[in-house]
Order: C-alpha cells, then sequence, then structure tokens
C-alpha cells in the first residue's frame, strides 16, 4: 500500500531549528529598553548630582529638575536613552553569552577526579565544566566594550539632554542634538567622553553580568532550585548593587567630560577636580541615585531576559 504498511508511525519530523544570535540581541534589547524607560527619571537625577556644580543630595536635585521643567523634566533624554538602550544594552548582554562560551572552550579543563575525567557541563565548554570567574569577567569586559564604542554618540545626546543646561535648539530631539554638536564642535565631539564610557561598559558588563551569573550559580547548588523567578530576582539584586560600587566613579568622569563644551579635559584632570573639590567621597556622587536606578534596572532587565529567551526557546543566560 502507497504511503508504508498499515500501523506504521509516521515519520519523525525533525526538530524546529534553534533560536539564532539575533533572537539572543532582541531578547536583550527588548528587556533593556523596558527597563530603562521604567528607570530614566532617576538616571535624569544621576546625571545632576555628578554634574559640576551639583545639588547637596537626591532631594535638592529632584526639586531642581522639577522646577526647571516641571514633571516632564524627569523624562527629559528618553529618545536617546531608549534608542541607545535598543542598540548598546541589546549588544552588550547579546554578546556576552556567545562571548563567555568562546572564551569557556579555551579555558583548560579541570584535573580528573578520582572517578576518572569531570562530565562536560551542561553549558557545553572548557572541555569539562562550566567557564570560571575569569571567563566571565573577560566576556563581559569585551561585550560592555565593544557596545560602548559603537554607540557613544547616543550617552552623549542622553546625558547633555538630562544635563542642567540642556543644548538650545536641538528641540530635545535626538538628531536635531546629534547634528548641533557634529557643527558646532566637530564630529569627534560625539565621542567625548568615550575613554571612560568605555571603561565604565566594561566594568559594568563584567560585574553586572558575572556577578548576576555566578550568584545564579551559588543560589542554584545552595538550594537545589532551579531556573525560576526568585533565583533571578536575587541574584539580579545583588549584581545591581556590586555594579554600582564598581562603576560610579568612572561615572562621575564620564558624565563631566561629556557635559563639557568646547575644549575637552583629561579623564586625570576631571578626576583631579573632583578629589580637590569634594574629597575620595566625591568619586562616588550620585551613589544613591545610580543604585536606585541600577539596582531595579538590574533586576528587570535579567528577569525580563530571562523570561523572553525562554518564551523564544532560548537557554537560560
Amino acid at each position: 500500500m502507497a504511503g508504508g504498511a498499515v500501523g506504521e508511525p509516521p515519520p519523525a519530523r525533525p526538530p524546529p531549528p534553534a533560536p539564532g544570535a539575533l533572537v539572543g540581541f532582541a531578547c536583550s534589547s527588548a528587556a533593556v529598553v523596558g527597563a530603562t524607560m521604567v528607570t530614566n527619571p532617576l538616571d535624569v537625577l544621576k546625571v545632576r548630582l555628578q554634574a559640576p556644580g551639583a545639588p547637596p543630595g537626591l532631594w535638592a536635585a529632584g526639586v531642581a529638575v522639577v522646577r526647571e521643567g516641571g514633571l516632564a523634566g524627569l523624562t527629559r533624554g528618553w529618545a536617546p536613552a531608549a534608542a541607545r538602550a535598543a542598540t548598546y544594552g541589546g549588544l552588550r548582554l547579546g554578546l556576552y553569552t556567545p562571548l563567555r562560551e568562546g572564551l569557556g572552550a579555551l579555558q583548560s579543563p579541570p584535573p580528573p577526579g578520582p572517578l576518572g575525567p569531570p562530565e562536560r557541563g551542561s553549558d557545553g565548554v572548557g572541555g569539562g565544566g562550566r567557564p570560571n570567574l575569569g571567563v566571565k569577567l573577560a566576556a563581559g569586559v569585551l561585550a560592555g566594550a565593544a557596545a560602548q564604542a559603537a554607540t557613544n554618540p547616543l550617552e552623549v545626546a542622553k546625558v547633555r539632554l538630562q544635563g542642567p543646561a540642556p543644548p538650545a535648539g536641538a528641540g530635545g530631539s535626538l538628531l536635531g542634538l546629534l547634528g548641533g554638536a557634529a557643527r558646532a564642535e566637530g564630529v569627534a565631539a560625539l565621542w567625548k567622553g568615550c575613554g571612560p564610557a568605555v571603561a565604565r561598559a566594561a566594568v559594568l558588563t563584567a560585574s553586572q553580568c558575572a556577578s548576576y551569573d555566578e550568584a545564579k550559580r551559588v543560589w542554584k547548588d545552595l538550594t537545589g532550585s532551579g531556573e525560576c523567578l526568585s533565583t533571578h530576582l536575587g541574584a539580579s539584586m545583588l549584581s545591581g548593587l556590586l555594579a554600582t560600587a564598581a562603576t560610579t566613579p568612572v561615572d562621575v568622569l564620564k558624565t563631566r567630560m561629556q557635559l563639557e563644551r568646547g575644549a575637552s579635559r583629561s579623564a586625570l584632570q576631571h578626576a583631579g577636580a573632583v578629589l580637590s573639590a569634594h574629597g575620595v567621597a566625591g568619586l562616588w556622587r550620585g551613589f544613591s541615585a545610580s543604585y536606585l536606578r541600577l539596582g531595579p534596572q538590574t533586576a528587570l532587565i535579567f528577569v525580563l531576559c530571562e523570561a523572553l529567551r525562554s518564551a523564544a526557546g532560548m537557554p537560560q543566560l
């Protein structure tokens, strides 16, 4: 009988192709955009606190912003923030996992135990297990630096719109501000503060992603729990705290350089000015606003990204 004997099961269908890197980028991008929109008001306050002549505290910064522009002042810079989140956020998280796996494949396998060589880890790296902390930090540094270097003009636009003296004539638009800065100061102005910004992005991604990775692993090992909301939430809140502490000094210098008009001073000159005016504690100005923003933002990013990757049929971060 055509089509095979009666009772034979139909031929098995091939499995669907695994989602590719573009799906991972899209999941990361969507998660970062969502988190950025929620926390943009805190980003405005952080920029104010880190600018020269900053208000004395978080409450004073909020009052100054509202007095100048009403409640709408807290939404300043949302367009470049969203554009940057979609590209920078998607790139740094989208690159982290493949870089971690690629570098992990190069690490030396652990020595064989009494029962023979260790089994290959579920992540398929290292010839014998999970990527170590050094691999995760290196992957974070590379992913963050590459993402920031590619998107620095959007960061400059965001910081200037959120600063104490937004550029006149840009109409609050992203293209207007970028075009005006390039005409008035040269195209190089769009990469002002790129050095500290790249350093911050490298430190942020390394500390944020590696600490999230490690906190999640330790939590699962200690509790026997799997991938779940409580695991993702707890690991991401700890990650946000460590990332804020590590990046605030670089963030202070980056903000001051990007607010600067005309001739540029080096990061070391700005650091000297901060230390002279405020002491070592000045390098952590805006820490409270930074953590109030970065803590919830980190939690939202990782929780949303894990959920989107799961829905897309991709492995967890």
